[in-house]
C-alpha cells in the first residue's frame, strides 16, 4: 500500500496548512494536547507517533518537553528536520507502528 505522504509535493506544503485554513484546528489541537499533557505533571518526555512535519513536536519542545517523533514517511521527516535545528531533547525516526487487536 502506497503512503500518500511520501509525495514530496504534499510533504513540502503540509506545514503551510497550519498557517492558513488549519489555524483554528492548530489552536484547538494545541489546547487539547496541553490539557492532556498537564495530566502527567511529573513527566517531561513524550513519544509522538505520526509526527509528520514535526509541527507538534516543535511546539512540545518549545514548552520544555523531551520529544521523540516517529513517522513512516521519509518525506515528512525531511520536512520535520528542516526547521528544528535539532536539540538534544528532540529526536526523530522513521518507523512503522503495527498494532494487532
Amino acid at each position: 500500500m502506497e503512503n500518500p505522504f511520501d509525495d514530496p509535493a504534499l510533504a513540502t506544503c503540509y506545514e503551510a496548512w497550519y498557517e492558513t485554513e488549519g489555524r483554528a484546528a492548530d489552536r484547538m489541537e494545541r489546547g487539547l494536547l496541553g490539557r492532556m499533557l498537564a495530566g502527567f505533571p511529573s513527566a517531561r518526555s513524550v513519544l509522538e507517533i505520526g509526527t509528520g512535519t514535526g509541527h507538534f513536536a516543535r511546539w512540545m519542545h518549545a514548552t520544555d518537553w523531551q520529544v521523540i517523533g516517529l513517522d513512516i514517511s521519509e518525506q515528512m521527516l525531511a520536512e520535520a528536520i528542516r526547521p528544528l535545528s535539532l536539540s538534544p531533547n528532540t529526536r526523530l525516526a522513521r518507523a512503522m507502528v503495527c498494532i494487532n487487536v
